[in-house]
């Protein structure tokens, strides 16, 4: 599997290295950035503050941009977002997402763009939900 610079159908919970030169980065764990709703967030404000990542993310039409700290190995984690409910669907019967892990060679400079989607909403139409 070689990363890519496209979007993606996952959403990347965390990023870490498994090998990579004498940097302070650790880990990245990517949120909502606080947004709710499909237009996604419109700015990163502080929740990535104090975090190994928080100079290494910039913010693109609702997309985070990554920029890979060192040339090396990288372990990256992703899960599907929760699917909405209904009345005919009870909220213990919708899909929970998948959780995806691969391991990727990353080069230093390199961006990844992270989609982080929200978790579908209750649809109070009475309509089914997917």
């Amino acid at each position: 599997n070689q990363p890519t610079n496209q979007p993606t159908n996952w959403v990347p919970q965390a990023i870490y290295p498994t090998s990579m030169g004498s940097s302070r980065f650790r880990t990245a764990k990517f949120t909502t950035l606080g947004a709710t709703g499909r237009q996604g967030p419109t700015t990163l404000g502080d929740h990535y503050r104090g975090q190994d990542h928080e100079h290494l993310v910039t913010l693109h039409d609702g997309i985070q941009h990554f920029t890979v700290p060192g040339t090396g190995t990288y372990n990256i984690e992703a899960a599907g977002a929760a699917a909405g409910w209904g009345v005919s669907n009870p909220m213990s019967d919708r899909g929970r997402g998948a959780v995806l892990t691969g391991t990727f060679h990353l080069e230093q400079g390199e961006t990844l763009r992270i989609l982080v989607g929200q978790e579908g909403a209750e649809n109070t139409a009475r309509w089914t939900v997917g």
